[in-house]
């Protein structure tokens, strides 16, 4: 008896971590707070870290009672413990390597600016597209705050440059000027 509150318990516990999680990942990406700067760096850094720790809630609810799991659960939880593993080291190692350039980003100034909206998924996807004076192309992900103002220079005709500070692994936009000599 004591042996099953225990196990519902533990339940309990790896269900509302999971659903906790979610509810606060969701805000995150509905607010477009993970999108730039510094929320954005700590953003990447926890979604690794919930993966990582979402594996794990999934390892032990897989070791209690192998024997009596469905088939089809000794399938399917270790393949989603090894993908939320895989993705929680990618998102981990990305903001550790960028760990170094928090506090000095990297530099670009990019031209030939193209802005672009992706209202296909749950959450919008606001495009920053520009060309280095290298001629590289960076793309980035804006909030719509950055997303409106290079709308609105770009109806006025007066869209030409952007410069950019961002982390170099993740991509996250530290700060960003439109403009600006």
């Amino acid at each position: 008896m004591a042996e099953r509150k225990l196990n519902r318990l533990i339940g309990y516990l790896i269900g509302g971590f999971i659903l906790l999680g979610f509810l606060i990942l969701f805000i995150l990406i509905f607010t477009q707070i993970h999108r730039e700067g510094l929320m954005g760096y700590i953003f990447h850094w926890l979604t690794g870290i919930y993966l990582m720790a979402l594996s794990i809630g999934l390892l032990v609810n897989l070791a209690r009672k192998w024997s009596k799991k469905k088939w089809y659960m000794k399938i399917i939880q270790p393949l989603g413990i090894i993908l939320f593993t895989f993705m929680g080291i990618g998102y981990t190692a990305t903001a550790y390597q960028d760990l170094p350039y928090v506090n000095q980003p990297e530099y670009v100034e990019l031209s030939n600016l193209e802005i672009d909206a992706d209202y296909s998924g749950e959450s919008h996807d606001y495009i920053l597209l520009g060309n280095s004076s290298s001629g590289t192309e960076f793309k980035f992900y804006l909030n719509s705050t950055h997303y409106n103002q290079a709308l609105d220079l770009k109806e006025h005709g007066e869209l030409e440059t952007a410069h950019v500070f961002y982390l170099p692994n993740s991509n996250i936009i530290m700060t960003l000027a439109y403009n600006q000599p």
